[in-house]
């Protein structure tokens, strides 16, 4: 064992989104769902053994199949990377967000001691 449940923890790495990942899933059952699968289970106050990046599985499953069904909205974004004005800037903050944790899962998973907590 590396260390204990209630030892301090380090932050390592933070990300933030601008667009709410959920808000574009038209359905409110599973906009329901995927919250609980991702902010709920891995909320700061629950036992870092609970929150191992492996977890994250669950979630990037069933966002998959949301992204996959077209059941999640694509958006104009006004925070655009490029600066031609004349071409839309298309987001899926859903598939943004799946993306960007699958990497963090590639990354960090397997690694010991390593938990994700969802702010």
């Amino acid at each position: 064992m590396l260390g204990y449940e209630s030892d301090l923890q380090q932050e390592v790495y933070s990300w933030q989104m601008r667009e709410d990942p959920f808000g574009g899933v038209y359905d409110e059952g599973t906009r329901t769902r995927l919250h609980e699968l991702l902010v709920d289970r891995f909320e700061a106050s629950r036992p870092p053994s609970e929150r191992r990046v492996e977890a994250l599985g669950e979630f990037l499953d069933k966002a998959g199949q949301v992204v996959e069904a077209g059941q999640a909205e694509w958006t104009v974004s006004q925070d655009s990377p490029v600066d031609d004005e004349d071409v839309p800037y298309r987001l899926n903050p859903l598939l943004a967000l799946k993306l960007h944790l699958e990497w963090v899962a590639n990354i960090f998973g397997g690694r010991p001691g390593i938990s994700v907590s969802i702010r």
